[in-house]
């Protein structure tokens, strides 16, 4: 929710001169980095000890509670209706709709981790088929994320 903000937004004069076609492609770009850069580090670090506590049999509610936050975050920036990385001054947040959003996304968590619990009394093969969904889900709100207009002033 905070990829949109910065203190220095003059500097988003580069996104002017990029030959970019599509500019909702640097938000995309945005989200898997940040995605990389900070979700896929803390992910490992809680997986690797979980798996090696639970045991291999976890491992498909490990991989679709991954993805299901993967898709949690797209379906947050789909619905904020994110202006594009580092373009707005601090200032401008509107703290309203950010708590609203935290409350959705808090209770979409909720029911998340209810439906990954659930798929713990199914066969492995079946949460896997699950996580095929999801990641076909996931690909879907990508495009849907990159299909934006946006125009820079």
């Amino acid at each position: 929710m905070q990829l949109p903000y910065t203190d220095t937004p003059e500097a988003a004069w580069i996104y002017k001169a990029l030959p970019i076609k599509e500019l909702a492609h640097l938000l995309s770009g945005a989200v898997k980095a940040m995605l990389v850069r900070f979700f896929l580090p803390v992910y490992l670090l809680v997986t690797i000890p979980a798996v090696w506590l639970w045991g291999i049999k976890i491992f498909p509610q490990i991989v679709l509670g991954g993805l299901g936050i993967v898709l949690l975050i797209l379906l947050t920036v789909k619905l904020q209706k994110m202006e594009l990385p580092f373009t707005q001054m601090r200032e401008m947040q509107s703290k309203g709709t950010n708590s609203l959003m935290a409350i959705l996304s808090m209770i979409l968590i909720g029911v998340l981790s209810g439906l990954i619990y659930l798929t713990s009394f199914i066969s492995g093969w079946i949460t896997f088929l699950i996580c095929g969904l999801v990641a076909g889900l996931i690909v879907l709100m990508f495009r849907a994320v990159r299909n934006r207009k946006y125009i820079i002033v």
